[in-house]
């Protein structure tokens, strides 16, 4: 496994991913996805994993989510060009982000502004909603982790690998994000700390605003 900066090429795994992940009425949608990773494809973060389609030891992956979206390339590990062996890599996990001018969560920051197609944050005629590319706050508004490998650490290594690169390029000063109640002390467990209850009408459920503070975590 390893982590890597998502961009509007990996849409269509997120969405496929988002979808395994959460309830319909919990996921992002697909539209969602596309302008966040491209107002943000530098601050969204995935884990993947390289596999051998043609080979038995892809046979656990072959029926992820994902996997049917799978970036294909060449093996080029060998000299002999005759010997190469198609490789795919496959998302396993996602953090999708923006950028906010609050220490929290809220609901403009999740809506999509009605021009996104045609402008980006700094052209935008909504600047109230979506993404603040000036802001100091970093929103996970996804964190989603493939059903088949949620008890291989990929959550923590996704929240530890972007505090970690936000932290050393002094991108932002704290990471925000909004969870159920029965998550709580997972996000606590990872250097988060519960600010109280949110104002987020998203979903129709009751959610708790969760902001880790960099400034406390060593470079």
């Amino acid at each position: 496994m390893y982590a890597t900066t998502l961009t509007t090429n990996d849409a269509e795994a997120c969405v496929l991913l988002e979808n395994e992940a959460f309830p319909e009425n919990l996921r992002a949608t697909r539209e969602k996805i596309l302008y966040r990773l491209r107002e943000n494809s530098g601050l969204c973060l995935g884990i993947k994993a390289t596999v051998f389609p043609n080979h038995h030891s892809s046979t656990p992956y072959r029926t992820m989510a994902t996997f049917p979206v799978a970036v294909k390339f060449a093996d080029t590990t060998t000299r002999r060009p005759s010997k190469f062996q198609p490789r795919s890599s496959i998302l396993l996990g996602h953090v999708i982000c923006t950028l906010s001018e609050s220490k929290v969560i809220n609901d403009a920051g999740m809506a999509l502004p009605p021009d996104w197609e045609t402008a980006t944050s700094y052209q935008t005629k909504y600047p109230e909603l979506g993404n603040k590319p000036l802001g100091r706050t970093l929103c996970i508004h996804s964190l989603a982790v493939l059903e088949g490998v949620r008890d291989f650490g990929v959550a923590s290594l996704l929240l530890n690998e972007l505090a970690k690169r936000m932290k050393t390029h002094d991108v932002v000063d704290r990471i925000a994000l909004i969870c159920e109640g029965k998550l709580v002390k997972f996000y606590q467990s990872r250097g988060f700390k519960k600010v109280g209850e949110s104002d987020v009408k998203f979903g129709g459920v009751p959610w708790f605003d969760m902001v880790r503070e960099l400034s406390y975590l060593d470079a």
